[in-house]
């Protein structure tokens, strides 16, 4: 009876998944990306897998690790405050309470973007995947400011290159991914192509006009026209920001 009722490792593989997919909507990202890791484990041994099942659990590995990467340094950041530092100026020291360096977590967004890679690999026209990669790299070249010790210069302008490239390939595959069109804009400002950063503002705001990211996305298409000395422009969307407090949105 024992042997007829053992589960086979196709059939743990997808309990696995199932328990990480209903860990991580419930935002318990560290036992969701356990629970990852234990499914792809035995991958070799499963006979059948959907490709679609398998890009998205690679791409649910990359946003694991860039949520408790951004825990962990919120915790950072919490003890750099109580104990009177600036964790703006923390930058290439060590963890507070520990000998531990801040390059792990660097390492940590690199390997979400490893697991992107994975999910690309396998479905390439998977949105979230490219997406995923994006946040991750843009998060390394973010973070050196306030965290990171990144290396040689020459790799920080790489980064927000291939952060572009990610988000502009998530866009092209779904037209209505809101966020990814506020990213992309956030990075076209850093790179001063603000013309090109308020065109993705604004496509950001038309798929949901009433967000908080079409909030953010008047506000931050303010300062863009504000580089480009267009004051009435600037103006205009600080005002239609204003609207949301007004509204109560």
């Amino acid at each position: 009876m024992g042997l007829f009722s053992k589960k086979t490792d196709d059939e743990k593989f997808m309990e696995k998944c199932s328990k990480a997919d209903e860990l991580l909507e419930r935002d318990r990202y560290d036992e969701a990306l356990e629970k990852f890791l234990e499914a792809e484990e035995i991958l070799t041994k499963v006979r059948f897998t959907n490709v679609g099942m398998l890009s998205n659990m690679f791409c649910n590995m990359s946003r694991c690790h860039y949520f408790i990467v951004n825990k962990m340094l919120d915790e950072q950041n919490k003890r750099a405050i109580e104990l009177g530092f600036d964790p703006k100026k923390l930058i290439g020291s060590a963890v507070l309470g520990s000998n531990q360096m801040i390059d792990p977590y660097q390492k940590r967004f690199l390997k979400g973007v490893e697991y992107s890679d994975k999910s690309i690999d396998i479905g390439p026209q998977n949105p979230q995947a490219w997406f995923w990669k994006g946040i991750n790299l843009e998060k390394i070249y973010r973070d050196q400011e306030i965290s990171f010790s990144m290396g040689p210069s020459s790799e920080k302008p790489t980064r927000i290159k291939d952060a572009i490239e990610c988000y502009e390939k998530t866009v092209s595959l779904d037209p209505t991914y809101q966020i990814a069109w506020f990213h992309l804009a956030m990075l076209l400002n850093v790179e001063k192509e603000f013309e090109k950063c308020i065109e993705c503002y604004d496509k950001s705001i038309k798929i949901n006009p009433d967000s908080d990211t079409a909030k953010l996305s008047w506000n931050n298409m303010g300062c863009a026209y504000d580089a480009l000395f267009n004051r009435e422009e600037a103006d205009k969307c600080y005002a239609k920001a204003k609207e949301f407090d007004s509204s109560g949105n």
